[in-house]
C-alpha cells in the first residue's frame, strides 16, 4: 500500500513570487489557523445548544459528525470543482459571492421555534436543525482549507502540506480552548458573539488572499487535475542553481479507493468508539471531544514537518492494545478501574487512527492532485458518518458497528504485509510467518466477537432507535424461593428493574412479577421516604421526569394521579411489557398518563399542575441532562409544585457530583434542602442511591431521617449553571 509520486525529501518548488513573502505568508497561514480554529469551535457549540432538544442522548453528537462530515465533503467537492473548471479570477469572484452569503447568515445560533418539532423525527431533526442554523457559514469553513493550500502553492510557491498540518492545530486547539476555557468562562451567547466576529474576520483575510489570487498571473497558476486525469504531469523543481523537470504521475483508480477505504474506517471507529465510551461510561460532551482530539492529533502527526507514523513501532502497538481493549469490552476482566478502562481504549483508538492516517500520508499524492486528494479523505469521512450513522441503526438491532470495524483495522498490517513491495512477507512468502499471523488475526477477530457475545448473554429482548439500544436482561437470583431480576439496560446503566417468580426453571414465558420497589426507589432511600411520609392523606399528584421502568407506580395509592414525562417511545413499550409497575397503579385504582417529550419543554408549555411530588431522573447512563438541572430548569418545577410540594433530585452518578448545582439552586430561590444518601440492599436489588429534596420554606416536620436546611445553614461548593453557562469539568468528581 506503499503509494509515492516524489521522495520525501523533494527539491524546493520555484516560486511564482519573490516579492512579499513574509506577509503573504503571514496571511494565508493565519487564514488557514483561524478558519480551522472556527471550524472545530462550532461543533461543541452547537452541539451543546441543541443537545437538550433530543433528550440529550449520545446519538446527538453521532448525527452532528454525520452533519458536519457531510458538509465537508460538499466543501471539498466545491474547492475541487471550481479549482479544476474555472480559471483563476472566476473562481475569485465565486467565493467572493460564498463569502459574502456566509456573512449574511449570522448569527449562528439555533431558531428555539425547532425546539418544538425536534423530537418528532429526532435523526432528520439534528440534521434539519444543523442546516438551517449553520449550514452555510460550515459550507464556507470547510471550503477553507483545501481552497487556501491550493492559493498558497499558486501565490506563494512552497508545499502546501505544511499549512495541512497547521490546519488540524487550530482545529485542536478549538476543541482544547473549548472545553477548558471557553466553556466554563463564557456563556453560550457570549461565545457565539465572539465566533461571529472572528469569522467576520476570516472573511476579510479570504478578500485580502483572493485580491492576491486575482493579481497572479494566469501563466503561473498551476491548473488542478480532474477526478478521473490519470496522466503523468511536468513539474519544475529547484536543485541548486539548476531548474530541472520532474515527471509526476497522476493517482490510480486504486490508489483513490484506498483513500475512500482508510477515511471511512477512520470516521467509522471514532464515531463507534465515542458512541461506546458514551453508553459506557458518561455521555458527556468530554467524552464526545477526547476521541476527536486524538483524531486530529493523529493527523497533526502525521502530516507533519516529521512525520511521526511509523509502521514498526504503531502496527504492533495497535495489535496488543486492541486485544486488551477487546477483553475490557467483553468485559473478561472481572473489575476494570474507570481510568484503565479510558486508557486503554484511548490508545487502542489512537494507535488506530495514526495506522489510518499514516498510510494515508504514505499514499499523498502531488500538488497537482491536491484538491481531489482532499476531496477523497472527506468523502470517505462522509461514507464512514453515513454507515455509523444511519445504514447501522437500520442494519444491526445491536452496536455491532465497534468490534466490526476494530476486526478491520486488524486487517490493514496484514493487507500492508501482503502488498508492499519491500515486505519481506510480500504476496505470501514466508508461509511459516504468514500462518502465525493468520492465527494472530484469528484470535483477535475472536476474542472481539466473543466479547461481545459475553456482554449480551441474558438479553430477553432488545431494542435500537435514536436515543440508544435497550435491553431487557433476565438473571436469576435465587433458587429458594425462585427469583429472577428482569432489568431493563442502556448500555451498562440499569434503567430500572423487577423482581419476578418464576414457575418453571427456564420458561420465561411464565413467571409473575412483584410489586415491590427495586434499584434507586427502594422504601429507605430518598424519594421512598417521600412517598412513605405523603401516603395516607388526600390523593397525590406526582410528576416524574423520566419513566425507566415507571418503578414510583410501587408506591400508589388510591386516587392518586401520576403524570410521566418520557421521550423515548421504546421506554414506554418496554414498561407496560414485560414490566408491570404501571398496571399496579390501576390495581390501586389510581391513575397514570405519560406525556412524550422532551420534560421541560412539556412542562413549559402547560398550565401550572400542582405537583406535590416532582421526582426529576432522566438519566441516559451516567449523562447529565444539563438542561433539566439549571436555574432557568428549576423555575420551571416551582411553577408546577405545590405550596407544600417536593422537588426530588436523583443525582446518583459515578463521574459527577451535582450537590453543589443544587445548593445553587436553592440558595438561589431561599429553598429548603434535604441530603440523603441510602445504602444497598442486594437481596431487595436496591442500590446505593443519592437524592436531594427540595421544598419552599415550611413549618411541617421533617420527613423521617431527613433533614431539610434552610439556605443560611447551606455550607457546601456553589456551582451556578444557567441555560447560557455550564461546564461539567466543575462538578466532576
Amino acid at each position: 500500500m506503499k503509494h509515492r509520486d516524489k521522495p520525501r525529501h523533494a527539491p524546493t518548488e520555484v516560486s511564482s513570487s519573490k516579492r512579499n513573502w513574509t506577509w503573504r505568508q503571514a496571511a494565508f497561514l493565519l487564514t488557514t489557523f483561524v478558519g480551522s480554529f472556527l471550524l472545530f469551535q462550532i461543533q461543541p457549540l452547537i452541539g451543546k445548544l441543541i443537545l437538550p432538544w433530543f433528550g440529550g442522548t449520545a446519538s446527538v453528537w453521532t448525527m452532528c459528525l454525520l452533519f458536519f462530515q457531510t458538509v465537508l465533503f460538499a466543501g471539498y467537492l466545491y474547492a475541487h470543482l471550481t479549482s479544476v473548471y474555472l480559471k483563476p479570477r472566476v473562481q475569485v469572484v465565486m467565493h467572493c459571492m460564498v463569502v459574502v452569503a456566509a456573512i449574511g447568515t449570522l448569527p449562528i445560533l439555533p431558531s428555539d421555534t425547532w425546539r418544538a418539532t425536534a423530537t418528532v423525527d429526532p435523526s432528520f431533526g439534528v440534521l434539519q436543525v444543523l442546516a438551517f442554523s449553520v449550514g452555510l457559514p460550515y459550507f464556507l469553513l470547510a471550503t477553507n482549507a483545501p481552497l487556501v493550500q491550493r492559493w498558497w502553492a499558486m501565490v506563494v510557491g512552497a508545499s502546501a502540506y505544511q499549512l495541512y498540518s497547521l490546519s488540524n492545530a487550530g482545529s485542536l486547539l478549538a476543541l482544547l480552548t473549548y472545553t477548558l476555557i471557553a466553556e466554563r468562562l463564557l456563556g453560550t451567547r457570549m461565545i457565539s458573539f465572539v465566533w461571529t466576529v472572528l469569522f467576520v474576520f476570516l472573511g476579510v483575510l479570504l478578500f485580502r488572499c483572493l485580491l492576491w489570487v486575482w493579481q497572479t498571473p494566469q501563466t503561473k497558476a498551476s491548473p488542478a487535475v480532474p477526478l478521473a486525469d490519470n496522466t503523468r504531469h511536468q513539474r519544475q523543481w529547484t536543485t541548486g542553481s539548476q531548474e530541472v523537470a520532474v515527471t509526476v504521475a497522476g493517482p490510480t483508480w486504486t490508489r483513490r479507493a484506498i483513500w475512500l477505504f482508510l477515511a471511512a474506517t477512520g470516521t467509522t471507529v471514532l464515531m463507534s468508539m465515542t458512541t461506546y465510551l458514551c453508553q459506557d461510561i458518561a455521555s458527556v460532551p468530554i467524552m464526545w471531544l477526547a476521541p476527536l482530539t486524538l483524531y486530529l492529533l493523529s493527523f497533526i502527526l502525521c502530516f507533519g514537518a516529521s512525520n511521526w507514523y511509523r509502521r514498526l513501532w504503531f502496527m504492533p502497538i495497535l495489535t496488543i492494545l486492541s486485544f486488551v481493549a477487546a477483553m475490557i469490552y467483553g468485559q473478561l476482566f472481572s473489575s476494570v478501574p474507570t481510568s484503565f478502562l479510558l486508557t486503554i481504549n484511548l490508545l487502542a483508538l489512537f494507535c488506530a487512527f495514526m495506522v489510518v492516517h499514516g498510510e494515508l500520508e504514505r499514499s499523498k499524492p502531488a500538488v497537482e492532485h491536491l484538491t481531489q486528494y482532499f476531496l477523497y479523505i472527506s468523502g470517505g469521512g462522509m461514507l464512514g458518518g453515513f454507515y455509523v450513522g444511519l445504514v447501522a441503526p437500520l442494519l444491526y438491532p445491536d452496536y455491532y458497528e465497534l468490534p466490526l470495524v476494530m476486526i478491520v483495522i486488524g486487517l490493514i498490517p496484514i493487507a500492508i504485509l501482503h502488498l508492499e513491495a519491500q515486505s519481506p512477507l510480500h504476496r505470501g512468502r514466508r508461509a511459516w510467518a504468514w500462518a502465525i499471523i493468520v492465527a494472530i488475526f484469528g484470535c483477535h477477530g475472536l476474542v472481539w466477537s466473543y466479547g461481545y457475545l459475553q456482554r449480551y448473554q441474558m438479553v430477553w429482548s432488545t431494542g435500537r432507535n435514536f436515543y440508544g439500544v435497550l435491553k431487557v436482561a433476565v438473571r436469576p437470583l435465587s433458587t429458594t424461593p425462585p427469583l429472577l431480576y428482569v432489568s431493563l439496560m442502556n448500555g451498562h446503566i440499569t434503567h430500572g428493574g423487577q423482581l419476578a417468580k418464576i414457575s418453571v426453571e427456564g420458561d420465561l414465558s411464565n413467571i409473575e412479577m412483584l410489586p415491590t420497589p427495586t434499584t434507586y426507589y427502594g422504601e429507605t432511600s430518598g424519594i421512598g421516604r417521600v412517598f412513605r411520609a405523603t401516603q395516607g392523606g388526600r390523593p397525590r399528584r406526582i410528576a416524574a421526569v423520566g419513566l425507566g421502568v415507571g418503578t414510583l407506580g410501587a408506591y400508589a395509592q388510591k386516587n392518586d394521579q401520576f403524570r410521566f414525562y418520557e421521550i423515548n417511545h421504546k421506554v414506554v413499550e418496554l414498561a407496560e411489557d414485560p414490566f408491570t409497575y404501571l398496571a399496579e397503579i390501576k390495581k390501586s385504582q389510581a391513575e397514570y398518563e405519560v406525556v412524550m417529550g422532551d420534560a421541560r419543554l412539556s412542562l413549559e408549555s402547560e398550565t401550572p399542575q400542582n405537583f406535590d411530588i416532582i421526582a426529576v431522573d432522566a438519566f441516559s447512563g451516567d449523562s447529565i441532562p444539563v438542561h433539566l438541572i439549571t436555574r432557568e430548569a428549576a423555575d420551571v418545577y416551582l411553577r408546577h409544585l405545590a405550596s407544600d410540594g417536593i422537588l426530588a433530585f436523583h443525582i446518583s452518578n459515578r463521574y459527577v457530583d451535582l450537590t453543589g448545582v443544587l445548593y445553587d439552586i436553592a440558595i438561589h430561590n431561599r429553598l429548603e434542602l434535604a441530603y440523603h444518601l441510602d445504602t444497598a440492599d442486594v437481596s431487595l436489588q436496591q442500590y446505593m442511591s443519592e437524592w436531594v429534596l427540595i421544598r419552599r420554606p415550611s413549618k411541617q416536620q421533617n420527613i423521617p431521617e431527613l433533614q431539610f436546611y434552610p439556605t443560611s445553614m447551606l455550607n457546601g461548593k456553589q456551582i451556578v449553571w444557567t441555560d447560557d453557562r455550564s461546564s461539567l469539568l466543575e462538578a466532576m468528581k
